[in-house]
């Protein structure tokens, strides 16, 4: 009687779990790119800026609008006001009249619809005058996360509208192991059992398994696991991408 060990070897691959491209909130110039590839940024970090003349020229504009519209909405409050005060007058009066009171009765309803087509204006100037403000903050495009910059898509003076690509960030803190197991073999991996990694290039580390998917290649016959390394002393030579077994 005795205990026999069997190990398999799997081909993997080192994937960052936080990756992306950082894209252009708004339209607008390259004014100026604080970034270059193999820089390390941090949250908040500004990676670059637009032009932002014509956006500071937007929002003065949308501004301006919303003063406009309050100013009528204190005009059209004051005429309510007065025809309002007209109506209550002609009604008391003693030498009444129904044509007149009809008369004011219908400049009433049109101040109210005045009023409130300006108030309709002015919470749509304040919703422009959000936008504007927004615009303007987009026109610094910022990191959302720690990483590092492993593309660089655009240059100084490119017209970039939203959506565009402007740089690739990669979190090299948040790296994992990819790896395609046969699906003969799951039985000795559940979540927490550790596992030895050894790339092509630089030292082995362990790695626990932190989940298996649940969804079988029907060619293969393998199933997707991941697993979380264990770095008692990182080694600079692991990379996304790279081949492990």
């Amino acid at each position: 009687r005795g205990v026999e060990v069997e190990t398999v070897q799997v081909y993997g691959r080192v994937i960052a779990s936080q990756t992306g491209v950082i894209a252009a909130r708004t339209r607008g110039a390259i004014d100026t790119i604080n970034a270059r590839v193999g820089d390390r940024v941090k949250k908040g970090d500004v990676l670059a800026t637009l032009v932002s003349d014509m956006l500071q020229s937007e929002r003065a504009l949308k501004a301006a609008e919303l003063k406009e519209y309050k100013a009528k909405i204190r005009t059209a409050g004051s005429q309510l006001g007065l025809a309002a005060q007209e109506l209550e007058r002609l009604r008391k009066s003693a030498a009444f009249s129904v044509a007149r009171y009809q008369d004011k009765l219908r400049d009433v309803e049109r101040s109210k619809s005045s009023l409130a087509e300006a108030r309709a204006q002015s919470d749509q100037a304040q919703a422009e005058l959000r936008m504007a403000d927004i615009n303007l903050y987009n026109a610094r495009i910022i990191a959302p996360y720690d990483g590092v910059v492993s593309a660089r898509h655009v240059e100084v003076g490119n017209y970039v509208s939203i959506g565009a690509r402007v740089v690739t960030i990669l979190n090299d803190t948040s790296l994992e192991v990819e790896a395609e197991v046969p699906a003969n073999r799951l039985s000795g991996l559940t979540p927490g059992v550790t596992i030895k990694v050894v790339p092509e290039h630089g030292k082995s580390y362990s790695a626990k398994v932190r989940a298996i998917v649940p969804e079988e290649n029907a060619l293969s016959r393998t199933r997707l696991v991941r697993f979380t390394p264990i770095f008692t002393d990182r080694d600079a030579s692991v990379a996304a991408n790279q081949s492990v077994i």
